[in-house]
């Protein structure tokens, strides 16, 4: 077994951080530390701050900073994130 030390502890994600639901697979939102199931992650790449969360992203793991935390979600993009969110829960 092979110690990294400069890892930090992860949680293993039970649930979606935006819709609840149980995850099978999880991936990190581009925002925020949010676990994501894969529909919301379809949906996040959908909202108009997607490609600037990219970008700051890009530019902190370029800068060193494999842990950056995300830009964090405007409030343009939570809403739209909701109204998906909603939209999907009504079918």
């Amino acid at each position: 077994m092979t110690s990294q030390s400069n890892s930090r502890p992860q949680r293993v994600p039970e649930i979606c951080d935006r819709c609840h639901t149980k995850l099978d697979v999880s991936i990190m939102s581009k925002f925020n530390v949010d676990a994501l199931c894969l529909r919301c992650a379809d949906d996040e790449r959908l909202a108009p701050g997607y490609a600037d969360a990219c970008k700051a992203e890009m530019a902190a793991v370029r800068q060193g900073d494999l842990y950056f935390p995300g830009m964090g979600l405007s409030s343009e993009d939570s809403d739209f994130l909701a109204n998906r969110r909603k939209a999907r829960n009504q079918h």
